[in-house]
């Protein structure tokens, strides 16, 4: 990740690569040691993904929290559109013999402003849903301002 692009790279691992929560496929689990479902030794990583059968993860999740700020970020939005192109590149990622990485992912954002201060937000994040086919969930959360 760079700014708030996305770039899927497939030569090395990336500090910006790791997701907020997965769901691994047990059929994964069960066929590949510790290291390989880890990820932890990149290269064993890379020469099992040529071989596996299964996708390694049913769900990918990325999570945004937008808290502690009076006002929502202007670039809220980026954000959200930087992690939504993530989990569609995981989706799509193919590996071993015509598998996918992953079968389904999420962008969860969560904020303590009010459904009021989110409503442009939310109408972005609709647009974004369709046209990328996402699962992109906004919820807010109204504080007690007293």
């Amino acid at each position: 990740m760079k700014g708030y692009n996305f770039e899927l790279r497939d030569y090395k691992p990336y500090k910006r690569g790791h997701y907020d929560l997965i769901i691994l496929n047990s059929e994964f689990v069960k066929n590949y040691k510790l290291d390989v479902v880890c990820g932890k030794d990149y290269q064993k990583f890379r020469l099992a993904m040529r071989k596996v059968k299964v996708e390694p993860l049913i769900w990918v999740c990325e999570v945004i929290f937008f808290s502690g700020v009076k006002k929502l970020p202007k670039n809220g939005i980026k954000i959200i559109k930087q992690d939504a192109l993530k989990v569609k590149e995981t989706l799509r990622y193919k590996i071993g013999r015509n598998c996918n990485f992953c079968k389904t992912g999420s962008v969860l954002v969560f904020t303590s402003h009010t459904a009021e201060e989110t409503s442009d937000l939310k109408r972005q994040i609709k647009r974004l849903r369709e046209k990328h086919k996402l699962e992109v969930t906004l919820t807010t959360a109204l504080l007690n301002k007293n």
